[in-house]
């Protein structure tokens, strides 16, 4: 893993250490490659091209430390590595037969679904339309005349003329009074009544 002729493929590559390394081994190792691959250790005269090398390998390094020196992201990274191997079946049969027949008890499950849910939106709607029939053939019930307009019994002479007087001074109060009993007697009058035993 350490021949500098390969190209580094993983972060265990990139730090030289095997995969079974402690974490005691990645911290010797980290240690190690910083210091060899460190931006400062080239001397003045290195090229611009040559520093950014430099500090694109120290990241790697510091990157491939910060990842396998916490057991966590390591586990994450190592799943990554190595992908769960993919079941394998006797040549005889290229598919359980257990995964064909879920499959087959799956299809039928889904098409009685669908029928069962077609059925059920047949029924609603027979339902509704039933409910609109008989609400339309339903006799209307008779509406009650309209109100007559009633004066307020006033048995004070007193307040009988005060109000008398303030009618006479306002014709138009009175004007607005019947407006206001005409548009009440037309809501009863509209208002549909049913039965609340019906």
């Amino acid at each position: 893993m350490g021949d500098k002729s390969r190209p580094l493929s993983t972060l265990y590559d990139v730090l030289r250490i095997q995969e079974t390394a402690t974490t005691e081994d990645i911290r010797k190792a980290y240690k190690r490659r910083a210091l060899q691959t460190h931006p400062d250790k080239l001397g003045p005269t290195a090229s611009v091209r040559e520093k950014e090398i430099a500090e694109s390998e120290f990241r790697l390094v510091t990157q491939a430390f910060q990842v396998l020196s916490d057991a966590q992201r390591r586990k994450r990274y190592d799943s990554y590595l190595r992908p769960p191997p993919k079941p394998t079946y006797p040549r005889s049969q290229s598919v359980p037969s257990s995964s064909k027949d879920d499959w087959d008890a799956s299809a039928q499950r889904q098409t009685k679904l669908k029928r069962d849910r077609a059925e059920w939106a047949k029924k609603v709607a027979r339902e509704h339309e039933e409910r609109m029939q008989n609400l339309h053939s339903r006799p209307s019930m008779p509406t009650s005349p309209p109100a007559a307009p009633v004066e307020p019994q006033i048995d004070n002479p007193l307040v009988r003329k005060f109000f008398e007087d303030l009618r006479a001074r306002n014709p138009e109060w009175v004007q607005r009074e019947r407006e206001i009993r005409q548009r009440q007697a037309e809501r009863t009058r509209f208002v549909p009544r049913y039965s609340t035993t019906g």
